[in-house]
């Protein structure tokens, strides 16, 4: 364990290239499977709606149009969950050890992503996965408050569908299987399990730190665990809410690595 609290480093200006080449392609395949998925959910719909008999040509397009759109739906999604996401996440965990060991493996690299001052591999691999899951979960926290407005306003929608006489069981079953649908419901629930499992991350690592128990294994499992429970949410997070909120969570990162002599 180092001895006395090193000097504080100026924050640099944040400098991104592995987001803009590898995590912003991702963000717009996620956005594309999104818009897929909804229009597959309206097409399911108009196919209760639209009679083959009176109108054949119409129930016709009907059908071939959520074909189509549910084919592409499973090929863009396949392409984000084993093209995209993992390309990203690699290079992304690279640039990790390249911080943490002071060696780069890759000649893009981050600049202002990790702040701290600790002085060797294992105890910069603490520092920087207590930032990542601190940025993370206030993302998350954020991300959470919309996605629960928008949830709760489908449930309404779903119930009072459910509760009118007038639908038949078919409408119903289709409008509950979009909202229970990963998108939805399932995105929700990922979104508030993964924010729950940065803020544990994120406590456990700041007791260690701050009262002088961490060790190399204990930041190792750290980390594994901070992947592990990405790689499981399966989530693409808001740049925009990130770059939104990044003046008060710099501050209050500030705060923490001066807490901690980080």
């Amino acid at each position: 364990m180092e001895t006395g609290t090193p000097p504080m480093a100026e924050q640099p200006p944040r400098s991104d290239p592995i987001g803009d080449r590898f995590f912003e392609p991702l963000v717009k395949a996620d956005k594309v499977s999104d818009i897929l998925f909804y229009v597959a959910g309206i097409l399911s719909l108009l196919a209760l709606v639209v009679e083959q008999g009176s109108r054949p040509q119409l129930y016709s397009l009907v059908q071939i149009g959520f074909v189509v759109v549910v084919v592409a739906l499973f090929a863009v999604t396949l392409a984000v969950r084993l093209y995209f996401s993992p390309r990203a996440q690699q290079r992304r965990y690279s640039d990790f050890l390249s911080h943490a060991f002071d060696r780069p493996l890759s000649f893009q690299q981050t600049t202002g992503y990790y702040n701290n001052s600790a002085q060797n591999g294992w105890r910069r691999i603490a520092a920087q996965v207590l930032e990542n899951s601190f940025y993370t979960g206030d993302t998350l926290a954020q991300m959470c408050t919309a996605e629960r407005i928008r949830v709760a306003l489908y449930f309404v929608v779903w119930f009072v569908v459910a509760l009118n006489r007038t639908t038949n069981l078919a409408t119903i079953g289709v409008a509950a299987q979009i909202l229970f649908s990963e998108q939805i419901v399932s995105r929700w629930f990922r979104i508030e399990w993964l924010r729950r499992e940065c803020e544990t991350i994120y406590g456990e690592l700041f007791r260690l730190i701050q009262g002088k128990g961490l060790t190399e294994v204990l930041a190792l499992e750290a980390l594994g665990r901070y992947e592990i429970s990405k790689a499981t949410a399966a989530l693409v997070l808001s740049s925009k809410i990130f770059a939104r909120r990044s003046p008060v969570t710099d501050a209050d990162w500030a705060k923490t690595r001066a807490t901690l002599g980080l």
